[in-house]
């Protein structure tokens, strides 16, 4: 087995949640205003408690190895991209019951989105290595496999990858923009309280497709270390390839989006071409890492190229990361009393709490009519009982 000699896991203090959560079990529910049941788990902030618990942060830095170039390229115009770009005009005729019921990796490319493919395999040719590649990945998506082939590039052998499949939309995927407005508009409020965690039901949020993205760069570092590799793929998992390649924070991702809805030509568009290089474009010395990227967009053809930028991975001190969180208002803290309690070494003071309200919400009770239900009451009660002890458990040993 590879990997550290030591691994430090640090869980992060008491958080607001923590706090509004204990208070819950105890029957006091104040905490619960609205603004604080909209907030998305990723704001919860530090209690003063949490704070205070708050000793150690273990960092390493953590080196990567991998392919000296590799390129990635969105596939061409599909028949939902093109039917969504027309539903955001009003016009749904598109959505016949037939599209609709397609899933979404059966999705072909439009007539545009073919020349596109073929323009784009003709600029690599001239301008990316000579479009000559050590390996070929693919989403098994239609449209990506589509776009592969269309690029025709020289000696070609793609080896299709699933973790490059399109992000999963749930409930959402089938449906035109007007269709998921009209039926899931509360699902498209819930994803604006936070873009980057936000899943819908049945479907996977940027920051789980994150993790997908990582299984493969893994497989890139493992087998194509100094190898030229070229995948095709999909806006999204573009998207998190930024993420990961460029360890944007979460917080930078939001900015990012928010300039593309400012701007939509920030978009990635239809066979964009990202290349990530560890060779620095200057004095063509090898890095340890891929640090550079340069992006293009062919179509059409007058677009000029961003050139090669440094890639900035940006770390924080202390202050920096407590500057992160200001904007962010404390919602929920300790009164005086949780001060004093776990000051006191009494760290269990919620949960003993939390058991004494559930035997006075019990004795509240209607009396059972039956000896079956009573059996059934004492089990359940039994259980949770046997939960509660587990609670007491972990939060003696946090």
């Amino acid at each position: 087995m590879r990997g550290p000699s030591n691994l430090i896991l640090v869980r992060h203090g008491q958080s607001e949640s923590n706090l509004a959560q204990d208070r819950s079990k105890c029957g006091i529910e104040e905490d619960w205003s609205q603004e604080f049941s909209d907030r998305h788990t990723s704001q919860y902030k530090l209690t003063t408690l949490g704070r205070e618990q708050a000793k150690i942060t273990v960092g390493k830095n953590n080196k990567m190895r991998g392919p000296s170039n590799l390129i990635l390229v969105r596939h061409g115009q599909s028949e939902s991209n093109l039917a969504q770009d027309r539903s955001k005009c009003g016009i749904e005729e598109d959505w016949s019951q037939e599209f609709s019921d397609r899933h979404t990796s059966q999705y072909k490319l439009t007539t545009l989105g073919r020349e596109q493919a073929k323009i784009t395999g003709d600029y690599l040719k001239e301008h990316v290595l000579n479009g000559n590649f050590d390996r070929h990945y693919c989403s098994e998506f239609v449209r990506a496999m589509q776009t592969a082939a269309l690029l025709d590039l020289p000696n070609a052998d793609w080896l299709l990858e699933f973790n490059l499949r399109e992000r999963d939309m749930g409930i959402l995927a089938g449906h035109s923009k007007q269709s998921r407005k009209r039926e899931y508009g509360k699902e498209l409020r819930r994803r604006e309280r936070d873009i980057f965690y936000y899943a819908p039901p049945g479907g996977e949020s940027i920051a789980s497709i994150c993790i997908r993205v990582d299984k493969f760069l893994d497989s890139l570092d493992r087998n194509c270390s100094g190898l030229d590799v070229i995948v095709v793929c999909h806006g999204n998992i573009m998207e998190a390839f930024r993420l990961r390649l460029e360890r944007m924070s979460q917080y930078q991702y939001r900015q990012y989006k928010a300039d593309q809805a400012n701007d939509p030509t920030k978009k990635i568009k239809n066979c964009e071409i990202f290349w990530y290089s560890r060779r620095n474009p200057n004095s063509l010395k090898i890095e340890d890492t891929i640090r550079f990227k340069w992006s293009k967009f062919i179509w059409p053809i007058n677009q000029s190229s961003e050139g090669w930028k440094k890639i900035s991975r940006i770390s924080f001190n202390n202050k920096d990361l407590l500057d992160q969180i200001t904007e962010i208002p404390q919602l929920v803290d300790n009164n005086e009393r949780d001060l004093v309690e776990f000051n006191s070494g009494n760290y269990t003071y919620y949960s003993t709490l939390a058991n004494e309200y559930k035997k006075k919400s019990k004795k509240l009770l209607p009396a059972p009519n039956d000896g079956s239900s009573n059996n059934n009451n004492e089990k359940n009660t039994q259980e949770e009982e046997e939960e509660e002890e587990d609670e007491i458990d972990l939060l003696v040993v946090d």
